[in-house]
Formats: structure tokens, sequence, C-alpha cells
């Protein structure tokens, strides 16, 4: 028997099928037309964005296959912890590529060297009776009994008794409520993987080769980092320490390398250290540290100097550390992971002899911990010195301030610090912005040699 819904839906069909009848013409017509409106747009994908740049960089320059060029090409990328309208923004950013890097060198030792060791556990457990013992009193423990025979004294006693708990520091109410149900486990089964990965190796001759800095409307930020190692520039770090300045110079490979980073602009998007030559061919490493200061907002002029000065400081000192890095570190990485889920069936007794049956639970656990330690040491090099000193605004966030320093060991300059501690004179070879700005990414520009 056709109803009236089926009847509609028949003429609908056969209309339809028929062509734009007056019918269906009519009926499209009272049809709203679609909204014009463009759909809410998806908020910038800032990992996204960050790891296009860098398939660009790697395709650019050449690093696709590393194999052919033989160098290890490493990544990775480090979220800032705050927005940009946080007063510790640039301390915070220049963490976050400090962790990036330590990313990229955690996954080159990890193709160095690496133990794994892996366990895993199946378990079954059902209980021998699904019908739980009986209500065990002696389980509560002591504060159990008590509670038990302050109930049944009070009933006697009354008032007598409240007085008696409270000079004993007991507060009678206390004891009102009533013992917890007892749990009893009827059904369980249970899977577990546990595992650990550990690595360590040399970090000595790793340069920083291009930097990716993005952000999304709401000032959240986030750095990308690809580093290189090579044969070459791990033979350059050794020789750096075994030679004393004593290189011969390529002419080949002569270049400004003081012109190129003059721009403090450009040195808001430099980090690490970069492996160059000066104008008589020979080798310099140059090193860029940064760091900030909070927007203490002082009016005292040698309060803010004296800030602006620790900030400039602890910028050098980082700069510093990375050419002994460069020359010295190594690493070891841990992983430690952990996969488990489990079927549950639990059974409440409470003390009145009620039982309770819990719903089935399941439960997925997976927790991972990793941790990555960097060591580096030089107890002697000669001819590292702070280049320049920089304070920029950040472009992107200009209520922000970048206090920067540009450090460097040369060939020519060790030369020169030793013939001075041997006494001869001889010399080396010669606008207004949103409050966290459109979203967007920037780059470093390309300098130094692997």
């Amino acid at each position: 028997m056709l109803d009236r819904r089926n009847i509609l839906v028949g003429i609908a069909g056969g209309v339809w099928g028929a062509g734009r009848s007056a019918f269906a013409q009519k009926a499209a017509a009272d049809i709203p037309p679609a909204a014009t409106t463009d759909p809410t747009p998806l908020r910038f994908d800032v990992r996204g964005s960050i790891q296009e740049q860098i398939d660009v960089y790697i395709d650019k320059s050449g690093l696709r296959n590393p194999e052919a060029v033989n160098v290890s090409v490493l990544q990775g990328v480090g979220t800032v912890l705050v927005r940009a309208d946080h007063p510790q923004w640039v301390q915070h950013r220049t963490m976050a590529f400090e962790d990036a890097i330590l990313k990229a060198q955690s996954a080159y030792i990890s193709s160095q060297q690496i133990g794994v060791a892996s366990q895993a556990l199946s378990s079954v457990y059902k209980a021998a009776n699904l019908e739980p013992p009986p209500y065990d009193e002696g389980a509560l423990g002591d504060p159990g009994k008590v509670a038990e025979l302050a109930r049944k004294a009070l009933a006697v006693t009354g008032g007598a008794m409240n007085k008696a708990l409270e000079d004993l520091g007991i507060d009678p109410k206390s004891l009102e409520k009533a013992p917890p149900a007892q749990k009893h486990v009827q059904f369980q089964r249970a899977v577990a993987i546990s595992g650990m990965e550990r690595s360590f190796g040399s970090l000595t001759g790793m340069v920083t080769r291009f930097t990716v800095e993005a952000r999304d409307d709401q000032g959240n930020y986030q750095i990308g980092v690809v580093a290189l190692v090579s044969p070459k520039l791990q033979s350059l770090a050794q020789l750096v320490l075994k030679l004393r300045g004593e290189f011969l110079p390529d002419p080949s490979k002569a270049s400004d390398f003081k012109k190129v980073i003059a721009d403090p602009r450009a040195l808001v998007d430099m980090f690490g250290v970069r492996w160059m030559y000066d104008l008589t061919g020979l080798p310099v490493l140059v090193s860029f540290g940064q760091w900030g200061i909070e927007r203490v907002g002082s009016k005292n002029a040698a309060v803010m100097a004296e800030f602006e000065d620790t900030a400039m400081r602890q910028a050098e000192v980082r700069a510093g550390q990375q050419i002994a890095e460069f020359l010295s570190a190594s690493g070891d990485a841990d992983t430690k992971v952990e996969f488990k889920s489990q079927l549950e069936q639990i059974a409440e007794r409470h003390p009145d002899g009620y039982i309770g049956q819990k719903e089935a639970t399941t439960t997925l656990e997976a927790p991972l911990r990793e941790a990555m330690r960097r060591r580096a040491r030089v107890s002697s090099l000669s001819g590292v010195t702070t280049l320049r000193r920089w304070k920029q605004s950040h472009p992107d966030a200009p209520q922000q301030v970048i206090y920067g320093a540009v450090r460097y060991w040369s060939a020519a300059g060790e030369l020169a610090v030793r013939a001075q501690k041997d006494g001869r004179t001889e010399q080396a070879p010669a606008g207004a912005a949103a409050p966290h700005g459109q979203a967007g990414t920037r780059v470093s520009k390309e300098i130094g040699d692997f």
C-alpha cells in the first residue's frame, strides 16, 4: 500500500527522469540560491609552511640526493612557546631554534649508532568466581575499623563520645561517612609493549645551513632548520684545532664575509654557525647568537643600558659556544616509549552487601619520553673575536627587540694572536603593524660553505 510520501517520491522521480517539466521548474525556483559568501578560511598551517620552504631549499640547493654530494642533511622544527606579544618572546624564539637544532642533531647521531631494546607482554585474568567476595572490613585498614567502632559508640554515648573524640583531635562528623565500596576485578586483558632507543655519536663539523620562521595571524611562531655535516667539514674542524691557524689560502674561495653579514635586518634570521672564507681565501668560522630582554618599562636610562648590555653579552656567549660545538661536540639521545591497552570488568561490593556492576572499561596509554644531550669542550683556541653587536626590531613583531652578536674564528686572526704572544711583529695575511602581524614565513640568507 502506497502512502502519500511514496507517491510524492515516485512523482518527483518521474519528473526528474522525464526532463525539466513545469513542476520541476517551479520546484527549482522555490529553492533559495546557494550562499555566495566564502567559507571560513582555514588557519594558516605554520608547520606545513615551514616544511614547504625546507623542501624548496633542499631542491634548489641540490641536496635532494645528499649521497651525490657526500653530505648529511638534517632537519628540525621548534615551537616558540609563547605568542609574539609575550615580554619574553625573543628569548623563547631563540630557544625554539635551539630545540630545532637539537632535533636535527638527534636524528644525525641516531643514524651513526643506535641500540634498541624492546619487550612485550600479553596477559589475561579471570576471577575464579564472578560473584565478588563478602565485604571485608579488615581490608580497609585501621581507619575503617576506627570509624566502625566510633559509629557504634556514638549510638550509645552520644555527646559524651563527641567530646572525647574532639579532645583527641578527631572531628566526629568525619566518622559519619560510610566506608567506600570494595572493587574486585572480574576480568582483565592487557597488552603492553615497551622499548628504548639509545644513540650516541660525534656532532663535530655540523653547520646551520638554512632557517625558516613561520607564523599564523594569532602570533604563534615556529622555526625550522636545515643543518649539514660532511666529511669535509669534519676534517676542517679537526684542522682548526690541529694546525693552529697554519692554513694555506684558497683564492678561489675568497669573499668579503664581513660585508655579507653587515645588514642587521638580515641578521634577525641568522642562527647557528657557518664555515666561510675571508678576502685572502683563509677559513673563517662565523657564529650568530641572539637574545632579548623583558620589556620592563624602566625609565632609568642606566638600568636599561645594563639590561641591553647583558642581553648582548648572553648572545655573545652563545655564539662562542656554537664555535666550540662545531669543533668538538658529541651527543647522546634516549627515547623511551610504552604502548598499553587494557580491557577490564570491575564489580563493587558495598558494606551492606549490595553488588554494583561497573561498565567494562578500555584504556589506551602511550607515554613517550625523549632526551637529547649535547656536550662540547675546547680547552685552547686563539683568534676568536666579536665581529659586531647589533640591535634590531623583529620585522613581523616590531614591538619585540632582538639583541644579537656575531663572533668568529679566523685562521688569520689566530696567526696574529700567536705572533703577538710570541713577541713577533708578523702580520696575518691580508611600519605600523597588527598586534601579531599577518601569517607568513621568513627565510635566512644563504651563506657559508659545506
